[in-house]
């Protein structure tokens, strides 16, 4: 698949409604888990805890990531 196939299914993609709803349910899931380092009882809570977080991060900034990886290979092109 071509980068610009991909920018360009991507785009579609975020524009849905399916995405805005996923969104919000990541960003829910994010603050309601309960998966924060106060509740967590020991270390395997806490590298739980760090590993969901950075995971629900790094989904949650897929869109920009994307974009900006977009208007970087139009600056190169």
């Amino acid at each position: 698949m071509s980068d610009q196939r991909y920018f360009d299914d991507a785009r579609t993609m975020f524009q849905t409604q399916g995405w805005t709803d996923f969104m919000g349910e990541l960003e829910k899931a994010y603050h309601d888990r309960g998966m924060t380092y106060d509740t967590t009882e020991n270390s395997n809570d806490v590298f739980r805890t760090q590993g969901f977080r950075q995971a629900l991060a790094w989904i949650s900034n897929y869109e920009t990531l994307v974009k900006q990886a977009e208007e970087l290979a139009d600056e190169e092109a």
